[in-house]
């Protein structure tokens, strides 16, 4: 009876773990990691079978688990680049029109500007420069934590351009299912933003499941609290000493230098790369040049000006540089069901 027993409990065992394992697999097989784009998108085509090849290690063009890397460039790539411009100069903005010096005229020159971006959604090189040398200032003396804390106050804004969307939702859900989609398949995904590092993180690591140590972005210039004009390498830090914003980032991290910031941080080439802009084309060329996997580089297209704050002109130029180069292209208005979710209607 008891020799009975165990066989029976043995057999319970192994029909509950072979029902488990089945389960498991059927459930992450039947997932619809595209449930947003169009049904006959050759994107979500392409796409997954670069994915079932890559992971098939009777494939020619496996790639092992380690070295399953994609990149992806933020603003435009997976998140609201204008509104009317980019998010990142919009909380500035916002810090600059609270806190400027109204008997300055040099402030007051910059507040117009400010005002006209706003009314335009244009940024013009001189001010985008100037952008660049002072928004550290804005900020200056705040501990990592501080900045983030404040970054992740304004994304709790209502957007300008879309009804029922904050700026943290401003992420294009079929890009996030395409990042779901290569995690689920062991992909490591890296963001390569131009945007701030800090604020990059504050966007992604919540809203798209990207961990902080995958994201590479600008970095503001940092010092400890107490070390003065000591050097790094002489300075030693205290546990009573803060790292805080000290001054302005030394580049910006788009086109080569995009290059360069994954050969030092990721230090492998990845294999999937994923842009919106000219500043993305060096990294479209890195991921594609002499890679020892098959490896493919996609360009988002700004094509929808009725959802979306569109740029025919860009997406035509975008779309005519990719094809001349072999980088995939993506339309959010042909491939994408919808960008932001359904309830989102776009106000201008």
């Amino acid at each position: 009876m008891k020799k009975f027993l165990k066989v029976t409990i043995s057999c319970i065992l192994v029909l509950i773990i072979a029902f488990t394992v089945l389960f498991s697999c059927s459930g992450k097989s039947s997932e619809n990691y595209f449930s947003y784009w169009n049904d006959d998108s050759k994107v979500v085509t392409e796409l997954k079978s670069f994915v079932e090849n890559a992971t098939n290690k009777n494939s020619n063009d496996f790639v092992p688990v380690d070295d399953r890397i994609a990149v992806f460039d933020m603003d435009g790539t997976i998140f609201c680049e204008t509104d009317p411009t980019y998010n990142e100069y919009l909380m500035l903005f916002d810090a600059i029109l609270n806190t400027y010096d109204k008997n300055n005229e040099d402030d007051i020159k910059l507040v117009n500007d400010i005002n006209e971006v706003l009314r335009t959604g244009y940024v013009s090189d001189e001010l985008e420069l100037k952008l660049s040398e002072i928004e550290y200032k804005y900020y200056q003396n705040q501990t990592i934590e501080e900045y983030t804390n404040y970054t992740k106050t304004y994304l709790e804004k209502d957007t300008n351009s879309y009804k029922n969307l904050k700026v943290k939702d401003a992420l294009y859900k079929p890009m996030l299912q395409v990042i779901k989609y290569l995690q689920a398949n062991d992909f490591t995904v890296y963001v390569v933003s131009g945007s701030e590092r800090n604020f990059v993180r504050a966007v992604v690591c919540d809203g798209a499941g990207i961990k902080p140590n995958n994201v590479i972005g600008m970095d503001f210039t940092l010092k400890s609290t107490k070390q003065g004009n000591d050097k790094n390498s002489v300075h030693q830090f205290k546990r009573d000493e803060d790292v805080v914003i000290a001054g302005p980032s030394i580049d910006v991290n788009i086109k080569t230098h995009k290059v360069l910031s994954i050969a030092e941080e990721i230090g492998m080439i990845p294999v999937l790369a994923f842009g919106n802009s000219t500043g993305d084309f060096s990294m479209m060329e890195y991921v594609l040049k002499n890679n020892k996997y098959k490896s493919k580089g996609f360009m988002i297209l700004c094509d929808d000006n009725v959802r979306e704050n569109g740029n025919l002109e860009k997406a035509s130029m975008i779309k005519s540089v990719s094809d001349e180069n072999g980088y995939g292209t993506i339309s959010m208005k042909n491939d994408w069901k919808t960008i932001y979710g359904y309830d989102v209607e776009k106000l201008r």
